[in-house]
């Protein structure tokens, strides 16, 4: 079974609240197994545009990353991004 990656594309207006949604998010993605795979610093266009922060975690299966996205736990940090900053998320099969 392929693992599952979601790929999130951040564009940050409010470093503080963005940090405190991440710190408050790193033990709900540990509970439903998300792995970071994809350093945030290391992002470099070769062409075309992207947001300024791109992050890639892995998860073992999609119905795993759909549960932590999905979960109750989740659904209330979401809010916290809210003003500090914009982001897609998207969900992918990794290729094997």
């Amino acid at each position: 079974m392929p693992r599952a990656l979601m790929l999130v594309q951040a564009t940050i207006t409010d470093p503080a609240a963005w940090g405190a949604y991440a710190k408050a998010s790193g033990p709900v993605m540990s509970k439903w197994g998300a792995e970071l795979i994809v350093k945030p610093d290391s992002l470099e266009v070769l062409e075309g545009q992207s947001r300024p922060r791109v992050v890639v975690f892995a998860f073992e299966s999609m119905e795993k990353a759909r549960g932590f996205w999905n979960s109750p736990e989740y659904a209330e940090l979401k809010a916290m991004r809210i003003g500090a900053g914009e982001a897609d998320f998207l969900l992918l099969e990794e290729a094997r």
